[in-house]
């Protein structure tokens, strides 16, 4: 394995790691609460290492990734020609929410 992808995979654990042990931090959870929160490979590595997610900290998560999903749907819906005049019209961020989902499921790398 490359000496920098063991690095960054080690830098990972540690993390997760941190953020373990300060989800009851109050200020942790607020910076959280008003960040995008974690990508799904993250999420689940977190997950996996706690036995109990938060009641918060799995809400906000599935809110996020509830949210994304309907303005994914807009967009194909925008795509779908056979819609006509039907088809709805989306604002910048809405035609750029493919990026976001995909960071969303792969993580920032693409991995």
């Amino acid at each position: 394995m490359c000496i920098v992808c063991e690095l960054s995979k080690e830098t990972e654990v540690r993390h997760i790691s941190v953020m373990i042990e300060y989800l009851d931090d109050k200020e942790f959870k607020s910076k959280l609460l008003a960040s995008e929160g974690l990508c799904i490979p993250h999420y689940e590595m977190l997950s996996a290492q706690i036995k109990v997610l938060p009641k918060w900290f799995a809400d906000f998560h599935i809110k996020r990734y509830k949210e994304v999903l309907g303005k994914l749907d807009k967009y194909l819906d925008n795509c779908n020609f056979s819609l006509g005049d039907k088809r709805p019209l989306l604002a910048y961020d809405e035609q750029l929410i493919w990026k976001k989902t995909v960071k969303i499921l792969f993580g920032f790398e693409g991995k």
